[in-house]
């Protein structure tokens, strides 16, 4: 009877975590997640009100979870040939389980594991490309000497061209290094190099050239002591807006809306900054992907108190090439960038600089 129980634990061990990974398991669990992220998505844009919004962002599909699934899936299967189709998007899509130590080997993470079986297996694989455009989360040296010795030796070019892509955004992540001109031209070489040997390949919704172009936008236009490209829009009530009009005076701009999962805590920080710094002579601005309605109501309940351009379809995001909300900037009495990040205690500290710096005046 006992030998039986062993049997069947094993058995339900074998049937919650295979040994062997499988690739229609792991396309049916991609598949599956981002069915599931859509239609949670749809639900949050179509939510009533604040509290509906709080509630659904408590049973938002979680990353993690899908990340261990899809490790399970991937485990066993590190030298198949199906291996670069489905690894890359274990990082795109759990990027924070990717870098978690693993249990019982606190030296390695899903994403060292991944990108270690795909130097040791699949190098010469056209489909590593857009394993390290994937990689580009995690700029430790590791990571840079596998992208470099793909971006240097691998017989595509193709895939050279993806390399130097995730080279120069990995760049991106650490300055511009001792030699700042040297570092520039270095980084000018790679987007150079992408777009001659890779701009039509395809990257998930976009192409390397398309990446190529927003990056030389972001290295000249957007990079701290850059002036920020001018905003010209309309706020709630088909005013025009234009940034260039607060020139003298310092700027923060903060884009959101009132789906995102830190809404509350953002919103309650600009409060706060417009009561604390506003009077002193920053000017405190939103970019609202919003309709006309919800803005007007939110500023009419007093929850929204500052001024905002309306950017229901993105394009002022676009322009700033935001990813993700909330996202804050902070600029100089010049219109220079000095913080680019999130809403919080090093935006604020900057612009608090930057109000004292004109107060001395």
């Amino acid at each position: 009877m006992k030998t039986l129980s062993i049997l069947l634990a094993y058995f339900l061990f074998l049937s919650l975590y295979p040994l062997r990974g499988d690739e229609a398991g792991a396309k049916e669990l991609i598949e599956g997640y981002q069915n599931e992220l859509d239609r949670w998505t749809a639900k949050v844009n179509a939510a009533n009100g604040p509290e509906a919004r709080r509630e659904l962002w408590e049973i938002a599909p979680n990353p993690n979870d899908f990340g261990e699934k899809l490790l399970r899936q991937l485990d066993g299967s590190w030298n198949q040939d199906w291996f670069l189709k489905y690894a890359p998007q274990l990082l795109q899509f759990a990027p924070v389980y990717s870098i978690t130590p693993v249990p019982n080997a606190p030296d390695k993470t899903p994403l060292s594991v991944v990108r270690d079986s795909a130097d040791r297996f699949h190098f010469n694989n056209p489909l590593i490309g857009q394993l390290c455009l994937a990689l580009v989360i995690d700029p430790g040296p590791s990571t840079r000497v596998f992208v470099e010795k793909v971006e240097a030796t691998h017989p595509d070019r193709k895939v050279q061209g993806q390399a130097a892509m995730a080279l120069a955004l990995l760049s991106q992540q650490l300055g511009d290094g001792g030699k700042v001109a040297q570092f520039r031209k270095q980084r000018l070489d790679w987007v150079r190099k992408a777009i001659i040997e890779s701009a039509d390949v395809k990257v998930g919704r976009t192409t390397v050239g398309e990446m190529a172009e927003a990056f030389l936008f972001s290295t000249t236009n957007l990079e701290k002591g850059m002036v920020a490209p001018d905003i010209l829009g309309r706020n709630a009530e088909e005013k025009a807006m234009r940034l260039s009009d607060n020139k003298g005076k310092p700027v923060m701009i903060i884009f959101w809306h009132s789906r995102m999962k830190a809404a509350d805590e953002t919103m309650t920080f600009m409060r706060k900054v417009e009561e604390r710094l506003g009077k002193r002579g920053m000017a405190l601005l939103g970019v609202a992907a919003e309709s006309k309605s919800t803005l007007r109501e939110m500023i009419k309940d007093g929850s929204v108190t500052w001024q905002n351009w309306l950017d229901g379809q993105g394009e002022i995001a676009k322009l700033y090439q935001i990813v993700d909300y909330p996202a804050c900037w902070v600029l100089d009495a010049e219109g220079k960038v000095e913080f680019r990040g999130v809403p919080g205690p090093f935006a604020e500290l900057t612009a608090e600089a930057l109000v004292k710096d004109l107060e001395k005046k």
